[in-house]
Protein backbone atom coordinates (compact mmCIF):
# COMPACT_ATOMS: atom_id res chain seq x y z
CA UNK A 1 0.00 0.00 0.00
CA UNK A 2 3.20 2.50 0.75
CA UNK A 3 3.98 2.08 -2.87
CA UNK A 4 0.59 2.63 -4.16
CA UNK A 5 0.63 5.84 -2.14
CA UNK A 6 3.70 6.84 -3.22
CA UNK A 7 2.06 6.41 -6.97
CA UNK A 8 -0.77 8.32 -6.19
CA UNK A 9 1.23 11.18 -4.51
CA UNK A 10 -0.65 10.12 -1.03
CA UNK A 11 -0.17 10.13 2.52
CA UNK A 12 0.18 5.88 3.31
CA UNK A 13 -2.13 6.19 6.03
CA UNK A 14 -5.19 7.49 3.90
CA UNK A 15 -5.00 3.84 2.34
CA UNK A 16 -4.91 2.14 5.59
CA UNK A 17 -8.27 1.32 5.70
CA UNK A 18 -8.17 0.35 2.26
CA UNK A 19 -8.38 -4.07 2.55
CA UNK A 20 -11.19 -2.93 4.98
CA UNK A 21 -13.98 -4.24 3.08
CA UNK A 22 -13.31 -6.97 0.51
CA UNK A 23 -15.54 -6.01 -2.12
CA UNK A 24 -13.74 -2.72 -2.47
CA UNK A 25 -10.32 -5.22 -3.70
CA UNK A 26 -12.81 -7.20 -5.97
CA UNK A 27 -14.90 -4.49 -7.90
CA UNK A 28 -11.28 -2.36 -8.46
CA UNK A 29 -9.92 -6.00 -10.10
CA UNK A 30 -12.62 -6.12 -12.17
CA UNK A 31 -12.26 -2.55 -13.64
CA UNK A 32 -8.80 -3.26 -13.92
CA UNK A 33 -9.59 -6.14 -15.65
CA UNK A 34 -11.81 -4.54 -18.11
CA UNK A 35 -9.76 -1.65 -18.51
CA UNK A 36 -6.70 -3.96 -20.19
CA UNK A 37 -8.84 -6.22 -21.93
CA UNK A 38 -8.65 -9.24 -19.65
CA UNK A 39 -11.53 -11.67 -18.50
CA UNK A 40 -11.71 -13.96 -15.47
CA UNK A 41 -11.69 -17.45 -16.10
CA UNK A 42 -14.56 -19.84 -16.39
CA UNK A 43 -15.80 -23.70 -16.27
CA UNK A 44 -15.72 -23.16 -20.25
CA UNK A 45 -11.94 -22.12 -20.33
CA UNK A 46 -11.41 -25.65 -18.26
CA UNK A 47 -10.29 -27.71 -21.90
CA UNK A 48 -8.68 -24.79 -22.93
CA UNK A 49 -6.56 -25.45 -19.54
CA UNK A 50 -6.52 -29.37 -20.22
CA UNK A 51 -5.19 -28.70 -23.72
CA UNK A 52 -2.69 -26.44 -22.70
CA UNK A 53 -1.62 -28.79 -20.29
CA UNK A 54 -1.66 -31.61 -22.72
CA UNK A 55 0.82 -29.85 -24.77
CA UNK A 56 3.35 -28.89 -21.92
CA UNK A 57 3.28 -32.54 -21.02
CA UNK A 58 3.74 -33.97 -24.48
CA UNK A 59 7.75 -34.05 -22.94
CA UNK A 60 7.80 -34.09 -19.13
CA UNK A 61 5.62 -35.39 -16.42
CA UNK A 62 7.22 -32.32 -13.74
CA UNK A 63 4.50 -30.55 -12.62
CA UNK A 64 5.90 -27.16 -12.38
CA UNK A 65 6.53 -27.42 -15.96
CA UNK A 66 2.65 -28.38 -16.23
CA UNK A 67 1.61 -25.52 -14.70
CA UNK A 68 3.93 -23.03 -16.13
CA UNK A 69 2.30 -24.19 -19.63
CA UNK A 70 -1.03 -23.57 -18.24
CA UNK A 71 -0.58 -20.06 -16.84
CA UNK A 72 1.62 -18.70 -20.12
CA UNK A 73 -1.44 -20.14 -22.02
CA UNK A 74 -4.35 -18.59 -20.10
CA UNK A 75 -2.16 -14.92 -20.06
CA UNK A 76 -1.90 -15.42 -24.27
CA UNK A 77 -5.34 -15.75 -24.12
CA UNK A 78 -5.65 -12.23 -21.91
CA UNK A 79 -7.38 -14.65 -19.75
CA UNK A 80 -6.89 -14.22 -15.47
CA UNK A 81 -5.18 -17.03 -13.80
CA UNK A 82 -7.70 -19.19 -11.77
CA UNK A 83 -7.18 -20.47 -8.18
CA UNK A 84 -4.34 -23.16 -7.62
CA UNK A 85 -6.54 -25.52 -7.26
CA UNK A 86 -8.15 -25.33 -10.83
CA UNK A 87 -4.55 -24.90 -12.25
CA UNK A 88 -3.62 -28.34 -10.97
CA UNK A 89 -6.63 -30.31 -11.57
CA UNK A 90 -6.56 -28.97 -15.61
CA UNK A 91 -2.62 -30.35 -15.11
CA UNK A 92 -3.41 -33.70 -13.90
CA UNK A 93 -5.93 -34.08 -16.79
CA UNK A 94 -3.59 -32.91 -19.46
CA UNK A 95 -0.38 -34.81 -18.01
CA UNK A 96 -2.90 -38.23 -18.49
CA UNK A 97 -3.87 -37.35 -21.89
CA UNK A 98 -0.21 -36.41 -23.06
CA UNK A 99 0.23 -40.22 -22.00
CA UNK A 100 -2.71 -41.63 -23.77
CA UNK A 101 -0.85 -40.02 -27.11
CA UNK A 102 2.51 -40.74 -26.48
CA UNK A 103 1.15 -44.80 -25.95
CA UNK A 104 -0.92 -44.36 -28.86
CA UNK A 105 1.74 -42.88 -30.91
CA UNK A 106 4.09 -45.61 -30.06
CA UNK A 107 1.82 -48.38 -30.98
CA UNK A 108 0.03 -46.65 -34.49
CA UNK A 109 0.89 -49.06 -37.81
CA UNK A 110 1.37 -52.14 -35.28
CA UNK A 111 -0.73 -55.49 -36.22
CA UNK A 112 -2.45 -57.80 -34.16
CA UNK A 113 -0.12 -60.64 -34.09
CA UNK A 114 2.75 -57.76 -32.92
CA UNK A 115 0.18 -56.74 -30.20
CA UNK A 116 -0.24 -60.13 -28.81
CA UNK A 117 3.25 -60.90 -28.86
CA UNK A 118 4.09 -58.23 -26.88
CA UNK A 119 1.90 -59.58 -24.27
CA UNK A 120 3.24 -62.75 -24.28
CA UNK A 121 6.93 -61.29 -23.39
CA UNK A 122 4.71 -60.90 -19.84
CA UNK A 123 3.79 -64.94 -20.04
CA UNK A 124 5.94 -67.71 -17.86
CA UNK A 125 8.30 -69.84 -19.42
CA UNK A 126 7.31 -73.19 -17.95
CA UNK A 127 11.02 -74.76 -18.16
CA UNK A 128 12.65 -71.73 -16.64
CA UNK A 129 10.16 -69.91 -14.28
CA UNK A 130 10.51 -66.03 -15.45
CA UNK A 131 8.87 -64.46 -18.16
CA UNK A 132 10.64 -63.78 -21.74
CA UNK A 133 10.62 -60.35 -20.49
CA UNK A 134 12.98 -60.79 -17.42
CA UNK A 135 15.20 -63.59 -19.33
CA UNK A 136 15.41 -61.44 -22.09
CA UNK A 137 16.08 -58.02 -20.15
CA UNK A 138 19.18 -60.39 -18.52
CA UNK A 139 22.22 -59.52 -20.58
CA UNK A 140 25.23 -62.04 -20.30
CA UNK A 141 28.06 -59.60 -19.33
CA UNK A 142 31.08 -62.10 -18.79
CA UNK A 143 33.34 -62.65 -21.98
CA UNK A 144 32.83 -66.21 -23.01
CA UNK A 145 32.00 -67.62 -26.45
CA UNK A 146 28.55 -69.21 -25.12
CA UNK A 147 27.88 -66.15 -23.99
CA UNK A 148 27.72 -64.41 -27.17
CA UNK A 149 25.47 -66.83 -28.79
CA UNK A 150 23.08 -66.32 -25.72
CA UNK A 151 22.82 -62.46 -26.77
CA UNK A 152 22.54 -63.17 -30.41
CA UNK A 153 19.63 -65.76 -29.46
CA UNK A 154 17.93 -63.24 -27.09
CA UNK A 155 18.67 -60.51 -30.32
CA UNK A 156 16.99 -63.77 -32.87
CA UNK A 157 14.10 -63.10 -30.41
CA UNK A 158 13.60 -59.33 -30.16
CA UNK A 159 13.68 -58.83 -34.18
CA UNK A 160 11.30 -61.62 -34.57
CA UNK A 161 8.48 -59.75 -32.64
CA UNK A 162 9.26 -56.88 -36.42
CA UNK A 163 9.34 -53.72 -33.52
CA UNK A 164 10.22 -50.77 -36.34
CA UNK A 165 12.83 -48.54 -34.36
CA UNK A 166 11.56 -45.45 -36.46
CA UNK A 167 8.46 -45.75 -33.73
CA UNK A 168 10.82 -43.99 -31.29
CA UNK A 169 10.49 -41.00 -33.64
CA UNK A 170 6.94 -40.36 -33.18
CA UNK A 171 7.06 -38.94 -29.75
CA UNK A 172 9.40 -36.59 -27.75
CA UNK A 173 12.68 -37.67 -27.40
CA UNK A 174 12.55 -37.10 -23.62
CA UNK A 175 9.23 -38.71 -23.33
CA UNK A 176 10.55 -41.72 -25.28
CA UNK A 177 13.20 -42.03 -22.31
CA UNK A 178 11.19 -42.15 -19.97
CA UNK A 179 9.31 -45.31 -21.18
CA UNK A 180 12.87 -46.73 -21.18
CA UNK A 181 13.40 -45.96 -17.55
CA UNK A 182 9.82 -47.45 -16.65
CA UNK A 183 10.77 -50.33 -18.49
CA UNK A 184 14.56 -51.23 -17.27
CA UNK A 185 13.27 -50.61 -13.69
CA UNK A 186 9.63 -52.02 -13.68
CA UNK A 187 9.54 -55.88 -12.51
CA UNK A 188 7.18 -58.08 -15.27
CA UNK A 189 4.66 -57.77 -12.97
CA UNK A 190 4.37 -54.61 -12.33
CA UNK A 191 4.18 -53.77 -16.04
CA UNK A 192 1.38 -56.47 -16.50
CA UNK A 193 -0.71 -54.17 -14.11
CA UNK A 194 -0.16 -51.05 -16.26
CA UNK A 195 -3.45 -49.93 -18.80
CA UNK A 196 -4.02 -52.00 -21.95
CA UNK A 197 -2.38 -48.85 -23.76
CA UNK A 198 0.51 -48.46 -21.19
CA UNK A 199 1.71 -51.89 -21.04
CA UNK A 200 1.98 -51.98 -24.69
CA UNK A 201 3.74 -48.89 -25.53
CA UNK A 202 6.53 -49.42 -22.39
CA UNK A 203 6.94 -53.16 -24.04
CA UNK A 204 7.28 -51.24 -27.26
CA UNK A 205 10.30 -48.74 -25.94
CA UNK A 206 11.62 -51.78 -24.24
CA UNK A 207 12.13 -53.77 -26.80
CA UNK A 208 13.60 -51.14 -29.25
CA UNK A 209 15.96 -49.97 -26.64
CA UNK A 210 16.58 -54.52 -26.25
CA UNK A 211 17.76 -53.98 -29.59
CA UNK A 212 20.03 -51.36 -29.54
CA UNK A 213 21.82 -52.99 -26.33
CA UNK A 214 21.80 -56.64 -27.24
CA UNK A 215 23.82 -55.60 -30.56
CA UNK A 216 26.10 -53.46 -28.71
CA UNK A 217 26.57 -56.17 -26.20
CA UNK A 218 27.34 -58.69 -28.85
CA UNK A 219 29.81 -56.84 -30.82
CA UNK A 220 31.85 -55.68 -27.28
CA UNK A 221 32.01 -59.69 -26.36
CA UNK A 222 33.02 -60.59 -29.83
CA UNK A 223 35.88 -57.82 -30.05
CA UNK A 224 36.74 -58.58 -26.25
CA UNK A 225 36.82 -62.28 -27.35
CA UNK A 226 39.49 -61.51 -30.56
CA UNK A 227 41.38 -59.41 -27.94
CA UNK A 228 41.76 -62.21 -25.58
CA UNK A 229 42.89 -64.38 -28.68
CA UNK A 230 45.52 -62.60 -29.93
CA UNK A 231 47.07 -61.68 -26.39
CA UNK A 232 47.25 -65.38 -25.98
CA UNK A 233 48.79 -66.46 -29.41
CA UNK A 234 50.90 -63.43 -28.80
CA UNK A 235 51.80 -64.67 -25.23
CA UNK A 236 52.54 -68.24 -26.61
CA UNK A 237 55.13 -67.07 -28.88
CA UNK A 238 56.55 -64.59 -26.27
CA UNK A 239 56.94 -67.83 -24.46
CA UNK A 240 58.21 -70.13 -27.42
CA UNK A 241 60.72 -67.69 -27.93
CA UNK A 242 61.79 -67.60 -24.51
CA UNK A 243 62.28 -71.38 -24.91
CA UNK A 244 64.32 -71.30 -28.01
CA UNK A 245 66.84 -68.53 -26.80
CA UNK A 246 68.04 -71.34 -24.03
CA UNK A 247 69.14 -73.31 -26.61
CA UNK A 248 70.39 -70.92 -28.90
CA UNK A 249 72.77 -69.32 -25.94
CA UNK A 250 74.01 -73.20 -25.41
CA UNK A 251 75.05 -73.21 -29.72
CA UNK A 252 76.51 -70.23 -29.30
CA UNK A 253 78.53 -70.66 -26.08
CA UNK A 254 79.58 -74.26 -28.19
CA UNK A 255 80.82 -71.87 -30.89
CA UNK A 256 82.72 -69.73 -28.63
CA UNK A 257 84.66 -72.98 -27.38
CA UNK A 258 85.45 -74.00 -30.45
CA UNK A 259 84.06 -77.36 -30.60
CA UNK A 260 81.52 -76.94 -33.37
CA UNK A 261 84.82 -75.83 -35.95
CA UNK A 262 85.46 -78.46 -37.18
CA UNK A 263 82.68 -79.55 -38.50
CA UNK A 264 81.78 -76.24 -39.67
CA UNK A 265 84.89 -75.89 -41.34
CA UNK A 266 85.22 -79.58 -42.36
CA UNK A 267 84.55 -80.71 -46.61
CA UNK A 268 80.95 -80.17 -47.44
CA UNK A 269 80.72 -84.50 -48.71
CA UNK A 270 80.88 -84.99 -44.87
CA UNK A 271 77.12 -83.82 -44.19
CA UNK A 272 75.17 -85.08 -46.69
CA UNK A 273 74.08 -88.08 -46.68
CA UNK A 274 75.09 -90.88 -48.53
CA UNK A 275 72.63 -93.43 -50.58
CA UNK A 276 71.64 -95.31 -47.35
CA UNK A 277 70.38 -91.52 -46.00
CA UNK A 278 72.62 -91.76 -43.37
CA UNK A 279 74.79 -88.63 -42.78
CA UNK A 280 78.64 -89.11 -43.58
CA UNK A 281 79.60 -87.59 -39.80
CA UNK A 282 77.58 -90.67 -38.87
CA UNK A 283 80.20 -92.77 -40.13
CA UNK A 284 83.29 -91.45 -38.98
CA UNK A 285 85.46 -93.14 -36.90
CA UNK A 286 85.42 -92.85 -32.26
CA UNK A 287 89.22 -91.90 -33.16
CA UNK A 288 87.95 -89.11 -35.62
CA UNK A 289 85.76 -87.53 -33.88
CA UNK A 290 87.85 -87.39 -30.07
CA UNK A 291 90.45 -85.54 -32.93
CA UNK A 292 86.82 -83.00 -33.30
CA UNK A 293 86.40 -81.99 -29.75
CA UNK A 294 89.78 -80.79 -29.59
CA UNK A 295 90.05 -77.57 -30.58
CA UNK A 296 91.16 -76.75 -33.65
CA UNK A 297 94.23 -75.68 -34.87
CA UNK A 298 96.68 -76.13 -37.96
CA UNK A 299 96.83 -80.23 -37.74
CA UNK A 300 93.23 -80.43 -38.09
CA UNK A 301 93.45 -80.76 -41.16
CA UNK A 302 95.87 -83.84 -41.46
CA UNK A 303 93.78 -85.42 -38.29
CA UNK A 304 90.87 -85.28 -40.70
CA UNK A 305 92.67 -86.51 -43.49
CA UNK A 306 94.50 -89.43 -41.38
CA UNK A 307 90.61 -90.42 -40.23
CA UNK A 308 89.30 -90.18 -43.71
CA UNK A 309 91.94 -91.64 -46.33
CA UNK A 310 89.73 -91.54 -48.99
CA UNK A 311 89.15 -87.71 -49.12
Amino acid sequence: MTFIAEQLDLPAEALADYASREQTMTDHARELATALGLRGATRTDVPFMIDAAAKAAWATDRGAVIAVGVIDALREARILVPSVSTVERAGIAGRARARKQAAHALLSGLRPEQLDALEALLITEPDKGITTLTRLKAIPTAVKPDHVRDILDRLHQVKEIGIPASLSASVHPDRYRQFIREGRASPAYLIERYTASRRRATLVACLIDLEERLTDAAIEMADKLIGTAFSRAKNTQARRYAATSKDVARLMRLFRHGRLAPACDAPRALRTPDASGVGRERQVPSTSTQNCKRPWDGRGQAAWRSGFPDI
